[in-house]
């Protein structure tokens, strides 16, 4: 029996809030690493940019160190992509990582065949003579949202199941397509849930079977309050929370950022008449003068719009 854990869109940054990014990828390394898991396989999007700096390249190569006891197989994402050709592991290479050869290869592990492939590799699945399970990273059409990314209809059913990566919560578009989700926020969510893991797949004597892994990292997490809540709010320090508050502007002048909560900053004008709130940054808002203020607070809706549009413009 052989256990594979699948985990896709990882989008590793350590750029802006690298220290909170940081300590969560090593926490999900910490539990590959201690999983029973005999393979890995990290069904692309691992890195958030396909030139990565040198710090996420260590960062890499530390975590692939980790795994070292793993058979750990690397895929390509679309944002690993440099073009349709290649992508960053055609540029990086990683001691114990496999790629699979020329974008697309096929395994078989205890009697059941997989077929792992690259994003910028999928139309040669038309040609290939399918398996048992495919696994790979595209986006399949979402009502309202977006089309299908490639033209699917040639291969989809050359497969008993299908393991995707590229969108980000658990998805079901087919009785035998399955997106992984992933194991933590990528943006903020607006919502704390068990959506966040990865597939476990078990292979044995011809068979297999999955699930879903739930994971409880550190979040990135959005939340939407009035400034008189504020006072309310109690962050969990595990995760990283964005707070959109609507308020004046001198109630929002009385927010600072702190430990893992970030205060984006919503302007409602007192003036009835005036309904329109503007998204500003907080260096905008500590820079407004007392001048601008009495202006928007004594003004009708079409002269504070012309304010505010002047403002922007300034910025």
């Amino acid at each position: 029996m052989t256990k594979v854990i699948i985990i896709s869109d990882i989008h590793l940054k350590l750029r802006k809030h690298r220290d909170f990014e940081r300590s969560r990828f090593r926490q999900l390394i910490q539990l590959l690493t201690t999983s029973d898991a005999d393979i890995i396989i990290f069904n692309g999007d691992l890195l958030d940019y396909a030139i990565p700096t040198l710090e996420e390249i260590k960062e890499l190569h530390e975590a692939f160190e980790t795994l070292r006891d793993k058979t750990v197989y690397l895929l390509a994402g679309n944002h690993e992509a440099v073009n349709r050709e290649s992508s960053t592991y055609d540029y990086l290479s990683f001691a114990g990582v496999s790629r699979p050869f020329s974008g697309s290869v096929n395994l078989t592990i205890d009697g059941v065949t997989l077929r792992l492939c690259d994003w910028g590799s999928i139309s040669s699945l038309k040609d290939a003579n399918g398996g048992d399970i495919l696994i790979t990273h595209y986006r399949s059409a979402l009502e309202g949202l977006y089309g299908e990314e490639v033209q699917t209809a040639d291969f989809i059913n050359k497969y008993k199941l299908i393991l995707l990566g590229d969108i980000h919560f658990r998805y079901n578009p087919l009785p035998h397509v399955f997106y992984t989700g992933a194991p933590y926020s990528i943006a903020a969510t607006r919502k704390l849930s068990e959506e966040f893991g990865y597939i476990e797949l078990t292979l044995d004597s011809g068979k297999y079977d999955w699930k879903y892994i739930n994971l409880t990292l550190p979040q990135k997490v959005r939340i939407d309050l009035d400034f008189d809540r504020v006072k309310d709010f109690v962050p969990d320090p595990k995760h990283l929370y964005n707070l959109h508050v609507t308020g004046t502007i001198q109630e929002l002048k009385t927010l600072e950022n702190y430990d893992n909560v970030i205060f984006n900053k919503m302007v409602v004008l007192k003036e009835p008449t005036v309904v329109k709130k503007v998204v500003q940054e907080k260096t905008f808002i500590d820079a407004l003068s007392e001048k601008v203020e009495t202006q928007l607070d004594g003004c009708d809706s079409s002269r504070a719009k012309n304010i505010l549009l002047q403002i922007q413009g300034d910025t």
